[in-house]
């Protein structure tokens, strides 16, 4: 559990850029009826953060990197003009929506750090800590005020499951 009162002090501490302010968030992920893309750990998802849309395919997670926790893996993303054509076309071509979330999220950056403050309904305050290495990584989170040891690779679905709401 993150107290977010404390991260944000934390954060303007250390002069971090509020690059958005709370937003609210529709998430909206696909797969085939067969369940392939979860069944190879991948995930195909629009996501509507405000005034912009987002079409992004996520590849498997690196296992050897999960080991050291951090998640790492591949991310292509896209910035569409209509969520609603966008989902049109990934049922048009066999998807069905399989997931849908709702969540505020905040986000500032530092350091190279992008900082991501999650508020989802039903369950603690959920913070996403991203860099281009480990390294820049365990230094943001020993900033904050946290140990790597507090951390997790948990998907904010696996988030949801960890606190008995149902995501499926």
């Amino acid at each position: 559990d993150v107290d977010s009162v404390y991260l944000i002090n934390r954060l303007k501490s250390l002069n971090a850029e509020l690059v958005r302010p709370k937003t609210r968030f529709f998430i909206f992920e696909y797969d085939f009826p067969d369940f392939s893309l979860r069944q190879r750990g991948a995930l195909c998802r629009v996501r509507s953060e405000g005034d912009k849309v987002v079409w992004c395919y996520k590849g498997k997670k690196d296992k050897d990197a999960e080991k050291q926790g951090f998640k790492k893996q591949l991310e292509r993303q896209e910035v569409v003009t209509s969520l609603e054509n966008t989902c049109r076309m990934l049922e048009d071509l066999g998807m069905s929506c399989v997931a849908i979330c709702e969540k505020d999220r905040t986000t500032y950056r530092f350091g190279g750090v992008t900082v991501d403050i999650d508020e989802l309904p039903r369950i603690p305050v959920y913070v996403e800590v991203e860099a281009d290495s480990e390294a820049v990584v365990e230094r943001a989170v020993k900033q904050l005020g946290f140990k790597m040891s507090q951390t997790s690779t948990k998907s904010w679905k696996d988030v949801l499951k960890h606190y008995d709401v149902d995501v499926d």
